[in-house]
């Protein structure tokens, strides 16, 4: 995973190597789309052990998430070379729950500034406006389709705004996706439109999202998913996906497998953190060791850790 500290900062580099000098962990690297201008958060296993005088850098700070949860380092945006130049109109504020518009902003146009998400609606995982396609008349409902068609429905927020607006066209572009898109698109329509997916397609999806999505690009919502639906087929993609590179994928894969098998009431059991933990290890007999003991414990609970296909 430290391999993935590569293009950040320097000085955020310095100091994290600093911390896994002194003995503590990376748990998760945190990175947004591509097309969100946020924050990487490098989240540790414990409180930080030094100091952070590294981190003093323009677009580079330092916090912690609150008391007793993980240290976590923020990495602010960089502006890049290539990137446009600003907009010299002032941008309308973007849309926030509980906060509606003035009377008098077409649905339309509220509909399109609520896209324009800011880091704080990203993370939260905000909606679009919702409220505006229902408000809106078919010619601006065609126009918000219109936009979101030509956006690619990269978002999961895109598949569940054309499922509101529904239609011929959006069942036609839902038909593509599932046909053409990726596993995190595959998983979006399961969350929002799951009357257009058979459950022999939903087990076909939920398999290869285990083997090819990553944090914030479809895990958490495949497992979301897992934990509703996991025949056997399922459950061997899980035990497979621990075997994966990335550290968030088999720490959350082994907490998932830990709660279906009765030894965890949560999909994510934090008083177990530090054995979930050691899957993520760098150090591959660490990862081995803990597959090893995660199958003696689901067997002493009266479960079979690999069921016949």
């Amino acid at each position: 995973m430290t391999s993935r500290l590569d293009d950040l900062p320097a000085g955020a580099q310095a100091f994290i190597r600093q911390e896994l000098a002194a003995g503590n962990e990376v748990l998760q690297i945190l990175r947004p789309p591509p097309d969100v201008n946020a924050s990487v958060y490098v989240m540790l296993a414990r409180p930080c052990q030094t100091a952070a005088p590294g981190l003093q850098a323009p677009g580079v700070s330092f916090g912690t998430l609150a008391p007793g949860l993980p240290a976590v380092v923020v990495l602010g945006a960089q502006a890049q070379a290539s990137d446009p130049p600003p907009d010299p109109s002032p941008p309308a504020p973007p849309r926030r729950p509980g906060v509606p518009d003035a009377p008098d902003v077409p649905p339309l146009q509220r509909f399109v500034r609520s896209m324009n998400l800011d880091y704080a609606a990203w993370r939260e995982g905000d909606s679009y406006d919702l409220d505006a396609i229902d408000a809106a008349t078919p010619t601006q409902r065609s126009l918000m389709l219109d936009r979101l068609l030509d956006s690619g429905l990269r978002d999961w927020r895109d598949i569940e705004a054309i499922t509101r607006i529904g239609g011929r066209r959006v069942r036609r572009a839902l038909r593509r996706t599932w046909r053409d898109g990726t596993a995190a698109q595959r998983m979006a329509m399961l969350r929002h439109a799951p009357d257009k997916v058979t459950e022999r397609q939903r087990v076909a999806a939920l398999v290869e999202a285990l083997a090819t999505t990553v944090l914030y690009h479809g895990l958490s919502e495949c497992l979301d998913e897992v934990a509703d639906c996991h025949p056997p087929e399922v459950l061997h993609a899980l035990w497979a996906a621990l075997d994966r590179p990335e550290a968030e994928v088999t720490v959350h894969c082994a907490a998932m497998l830990a709660h279906l098998h009765g030894l965890a009431d949560t999909p994510f059991d934090w008083a177990q953190r530090g054995f979930f933990l050691r899957f993520g290890s760098d150090d591959l007999s660490v990862r081995l060791a803990a597959q090893y003991v995660l199958k003696q414990r689901i067997l002493a609970h009266g479960h079979s850790p690999r069921p016949p296909m």
